[in-house]
């Protein structure tokens, strides 16, 4: 009779247990179970969901340009940006020369602009315009720029020259891919 009466109440506490795991989740609950949950799938909807809200943003595929409308000690800033998939997928910023020689990119490599040489910057006015134009392009929105009254930022790492000018030019320029 004992072992009867074991028997019977082990039973019962396992469908207990067992009804108070099940009974633990909710109808119509969706929550996955963490031990199945990968979080690089949530990773994936996020990049899914920016990558929508890109192209949603209505940018249209093509290559768009704006430029200054006058020199500005010497130079005229332009600026280049490629748009696919909705994406901005490259920049260029440059400089044309007002008396008709290298463009700024091209006099900064050569060495012929120096910045660190002349002017005790810590990186070439190239390198740092680079910098810049991958920050657009990894975040694919130009007010991620924030420009201080001097005309500089702190966005960029690395980045000491005034991107006001790049970032004005930048806004025109999408304005035709919107």
């Amino acid at each position: 009779m004992k072992k009867l009466l074991s028997i019977l109440l082990m039973m019962v506490l396992v469908v207990s247990i067992f009804t108070a795991c099940a009974g633990s989740r909710n109808e119509g609950d969706t929550t996955v179970p963490p031990a199945t949950y990968d979080t690089n799938d949530a990773a994936d909807d996020t990049q899914d969901a920016q990558d929508d809200a890109d192209v949603d943003a209505g940018l249209k595929d093509g290559t768009y340009t704006a430029e200054a409308d006058e020199f500005h000690n010497g130079w005229k800033d332009n600026v280049t940006i490629e748009v696919k998939d909705g994406k901005i997928a490259s920049v260029n910023w440059n400089s044309e020369a007002e008396n008709g020689g290298k463009d700024k990119k091209t006099a900064s490599k050569d060495g012929d602009y120096g910045m660190v040489e002349n002017g005790g910057a810590s990186a070439e006015w190239h390198e740092q315009a680079e910098k810049v134009e991958a920050f657009l392009v990894e975040k694919q929105d130009v007010d991620a720029i924030q420009v201080k009254d001097d005309g500089t930022t702190d966005a960029v790492a690395g980045v000491t020259i005034k991107v006001n000018g790049f970032v004005d030019l930048v806004k025109k320029a999408l304005s035709e891919a919107k």
